[in-house]
């Protein structure tokens, strides 16, 4: 779904669509690699994307809720007609499920609104987006591996929010997937 070839953008400089082993660190000629933004980039998974693109020397901006807050649309349009990326990694979300549970509307505001109002102002400059979900949308722990058409059906609001968020992302105008994640990201500690 990301492989649509190089597009040229405001200031007539090709980019290259993301495609399946496009971002390795044998590629040097990075005025055609993809600039990416990141939602939620002060956050555990933000932190580790960013960190990744560094790795590689891809070109990233990983904005924390401070900077880009989801949950408002005219913010969201105006930072990104000015960073003008060719790929938007949305990874804002409320995590903490206990606080979830006792917050749904703020929940459902962050991870399932906010989700389709970044596809929309990623669409609206011609960006890809790149939702990170999770495995909570299923909400049971069965023995065998979910697979992506298998449908929803989670237990608590955390869940219920990234399973409707999924859903309005999928459903928003422009190119735009889900990448559902298990594990919780975690910074690698020097011994």
């Amino acid at each position: 779904m990301l492989a649509n070839g190089p597009r040229r953008d405001a200031d007539g400089v090709q980019r290259a669509a993301l495609a399946p082993g496009s971002l390795s660190a044998s590629s040097d000629d990075m005025s055609t690699w993809p600039r990416l933004l990141i939602t939620g980039g002060a956050g555990r998974l933000g932190r580790a994307l960013s960190a990744a693109a560094a790795a590689r020397g891809v070109p990233a901006r990983a904005l924390s809720r401070q900077a880009l807050d989801v949950t408002e649309p005219a913010q969201l349009e105006a930072v990104f007609s000015a960073v003008r990326p060719d790929i938007v990694i949305n990874a804002a979300a409320r995590t903490a499920v206990d606080q979830c549970e006792s917050e749904p509307g703020l929940t459902f505001a962050v991870n399932a609104a906010g989700a389709a109002a970044t596809a929309r102002a990623a669409h609206a400059i011609g960006a890809q987006c790149i939702h990170i979900s999770t495995d909570y949308v299923f909400g049971d722990e069965g023995a065998e591996p979910h697979r992506e058409e298998d449908p929803p059906a989670p237990v608590n609001v955390y869940g219920a929010s990234k399973a409707e968020a999924e859903a309005l992302v999928l459903a928003a105008p422009g190119e735009a997937m889900v990448v559902r994640i298990s594990l919780a990201i975690r910074a690698a500690r020097r011994s």
